[in-house]
């Protein structure tokens, strides 16, 4: 008989407390089958197979992760007027990090600097928040809500 691995995760609102109503009810028997060790609960994401694939492929679990060989092709809507929303503030406590955060986007390649002197036809402003679980660092996205209105899913 095989064993069962299921995740755990913690309830959002209280992160001390772990919820284990999904699991009996998606397991008939649940406590029978904690009796009989049919059920493991586990919390990590690494085990011996998966250290042994980062050792043999290193390569591909390390870096930024830029896909090399095929170039994206995204369908723009024509009739979907470009918007260029206009500079949002990044709050005080956050501008010098989100600076140091721009600067290493633009070393690797992820961003690059619009001159002054060109139009452009969209424009998202970012949206820099501290991470929740290190404050020291931020997380720097954009918001695409309007880009994405005019991006086209294809047919496969």
């Amino acid at each position: 008989m095989q064993k069962l691995s299921v995740p755990l995760l913690a309830n959002r609102s209280s992160p001390s407390i772990l919820s284990l109503k999904a699991v009996s009810e998606a397991i008939p028997y649940y406590a029978w089958t904690l009796v009989l060790s049919l059920v493991s609960f586990v919390n990590k994401t690494s085990s011996p197979g998966i250290d042994q694939l980062k050792l043999k492929y290193g390569s591909v679990f390390s870096g930024l992760g830029c896909h090399k060989r095929i170039k994206a092709k995204l369908i723009v809507d024509q009739h979907v007027e470009p918007i260029a929303h206009k500079k949002r503030k990044i709050p005080y406590n956050l501008e010098k990090k989100a600076h140091l955060e721009v600067e290493r986007l633009k070393g690797l390649g992820v961003i690059e600097e619009v001159p002054d002197n060109t139009p452009t036809t969209w424009c998202s402003n970012p949206v820099v928040v501290p991470k929740p679980h290190n404050p020291d660092k931020i997380r720097y996205c954009s918001d695409m809500r309007m880009p994405n209105t005019a991006i086209k899913c294809p047919v496969l």
